[in-house]
């Protein structure tokens, strides 16, 4: 939904889509985010907005917090959820 309509907004407002990263999967923008925010020197607020649904949003937050030990404060951390998770990140690799 980012690429299809946030993204097109952007673009018409002649926002610098150099900087615009859209992805399918979590694990890509929380890799994206955790480079970006590594590499910076800046201080950045990070704001997660995302669905229920095959989003898994969690899983890009797992990876920039300041502390891994936080891992268990997000939502569907258990086996069954983790192993769906794979399963629908997998698919997209294929």
């Amino acid at each position: 939904m980012m690429t299809r309509f946030a993204a097109d907004e952007l673009d018409k407002i002649g926002f610098d889509m150099d900087t615009v990263q859209t992805s399918l999967s979590a694990l890509d923008i929380g890799d994206a985010l955790r480079t970006l925010l590594k590499d910076s020197e800046e201080k950045y607020i990070v704001v997660f907005k995302g669905s229920q649904n095959t989003v898994f949003l969690e899983e890009a937050i797992k990876q920039i917090l300041a502390d891994p030990a936080d891992v268990g404060l997000l939502p569907r951390q258990n086996n069954w959820w983790m192993e769906r998770k794979n399963r629908f990140f997998e698919s997209l690799r294929k």
